[in-house]
């Protein structure tokens, strides 16, 4: 990393740094806390865990801290879509040829739609009929009302908050990408209108989501509490969604 990327790394996570902290000011804490040292009662506890290291592979966690810093990640080369890729390797996260894009998209939907079973609202996964002017398939629908005693249909999609079409709007709103893509998927089922409830659920690479994936995620948390008794439920699901 060069100095730049080392400085952002410095600064905290709320502005878009890591919170790495230099030596001087974490002797006295680290001092303390080896006092009362719990790495011996934590592999006792957990010994299949490496408390040494994180949940990310060293290739993962390089890439992460990468994008976040805006440090080199690859040397620049052209894509197979043929567009030309710069070191700090923005363009995989948008490409149509990409192998992540579907099983992000599947992981996102299979989320939501374990998430309802458990909230006991029965569901289907790219239901056939609903738009019957072609043949497009939102990604669920309840078989049950949700609200309004209307059934909710769900479309779920993640965009790139450094893509090009939302460099702009990204650098001064939070969750602007995904708010525009939240546009796009209502005029793309706006046929629905009247007969469904359709929420759009709208993620970023970066991790914001707009106003209708945060609602839908909040009901179906509080669902699934009232179902289960298991009260930290809603937080359950915010980290399997992140």
């Amino acid at each position: 990393m060069d100095d730049t990327a080392w400085w952002q790394s410095s600064r905290p996570v709320s502005r878009g740094g890591l919170g790495i902290r230099r030596v001087d000011e974490l002797a006295l804490s680290a001092f303390l806390s080896s006092v009362h040292s719990a790495f011996d009662l934590m592999k006792q506890i957990y010994p299949q865990v490496d408390v040494n290291s994180n949940l990310l592979d060293d290739n993962s966690f390089r890439i992460s801290a990468g994008l976040r810093l805006g440090a080199g990640l690859c040397e620049p080369h052209v894509c197979r879509c043929k567009t030309l890729v710069d070191e700090l390797g923005r363009h995989g996260l948008s490409c149509q040829l990409s192998a992540g894009r579907h099983s992000r998209h599947s992981a996102l939907n299979d989320s939501f739609h374990r998430a309802l079973i458990s909230c006991k609202v029965p569901n289907v996964l790219e239901p056939n009929g609903i738009v019957r002017n072609d043949q497009k398939r939102p990604d669920g629908l309840t078989l049950i009302p949700w609200q309004q005693g209307k059934a909710l249909v769900w479309d779920v999609t993640c965009v790139d908050t450094l893509a090009v079409t939302y460099l702009r709007g990204s650098a001064g709103q939070l969750g602007y990408a995904a708010n525009k893509a939240e546009e796009l998927k209502r005029h793309k089922y706006c046929e629905l209108d009247g007969r469904y409830l359709f929420c759009p659920v709208a993620f970023e690479t970066f991790g914001p989501f707009e106003n209708e994936a945060s609602s839908l995620k909040q009901q179906i948390g509080e669902r699934i509490a009232q179902a289960t008794g298991e009260t930290i439920s809603l937080s359950f699901l915010k980290q399997k969604l992140s």
